[in-house]
C-alpha cells in the first residue's frame, strides 16, 4: 500500500524501502546530506550495476530515479584514438538511441571522449506505486545497456573492467 502524496516523506521512505526489500533489490541505504532519503539498490537482482533512488531534499513532489556509468579505461583510450569524424559519428548514434528512451540522460566528457554518462527518471508522488518505480529502475537500466553494448560493439570487451566496458 502506498501513501498519499500528502503524506510524510518519512512514510514515503518507508514504503520505498519496502518495495526495495520485497523485490530483494535493496543494497544499502546512502548518506547523502543533499537528499530527504538515498537507497541504493541492485539491479537487475544479483548484479554488481547500481540504481539509485533518491528524495532531494529541494525536491517537493517526488523521487529520481539515477544510474550512472562510468566509460572503462580501455574504452576511453579507443574513444579518443578514433578518427575524429568516426567518433562524432558514434557519439551521435549513441545519443539518437539514448532519445529514444524515456529517462533523461547527460554526459560528461573529457579531452573529447565520454567518461561517465548519468540517466534519470522523476517519479512524482500523486503517481508513484511499486509498478511505476519498478518499470523507472528498467528503464535506467535499459540506457545502461544501450551506452555498454554500442562501447562493446565498437571496441570489443576490455580487460579487468567490473562489467563489460564500464565501471557502476
Amino acid at each position: 500500500m502506498q501513501p498519499k502524496s500528502s503524506d510524510s516523506e518519512t512514510n514515503w521512505k518507508q514504503t520505498v524501502y519496502n518495495w526495495l526489500a520485497e523485490e530483494g533489490m535493496f543494497r544499502k541505504e546512502v548518506d547523502d546530506p543533499k537528499a530527504k532519503f538515498h537507497f541504493s539498490a541492485n539491479y537487475p537482482i544479483g548484479s554488481p550495476y547500481q540504481v539509485e533512488i533518491i528524495k532531494p531534499r529541494d525536491m517537493k513532489d517526488g523521487i529520481l530515479v539515477v544510474a550512472v556509468l562510468r566509460v572503462a579505461p580501455q574504452h576511453r583510450q579507443r574513444l579518443t584514438k578514433m578518427a575524429p569524424e568516426k567518433r562524432k559519428d558514434l557519439i551521435f548514434k549513441l545519443k539518437l538511441s539514448l532519445l529514444q528512451q524515456r529517462p533523461g540522460f547527460s554526459v560528461k566528457e573529457r579531452d573529447g571522449a565520454w567518461d561517465a554518462a548519468q540517466f534519470q527518471v522523476r517519479l512524482l508522488f500523486d503517481t508513484l506505486s511499486k509498478t511505476r518505480l519498478l518499470e523507472a529502475i528498467d528503464e535506467v537500466f535499459r540506457c545502461m545497456l544501450v551506452v555498454i553494448w554500442t562501447f562493446a560493439n565498437a571496441f570489443g570487451m576490455p580487460t579487468n573492467a567490473q562489467q563489460p566496458g564500464f565501471y557502476a
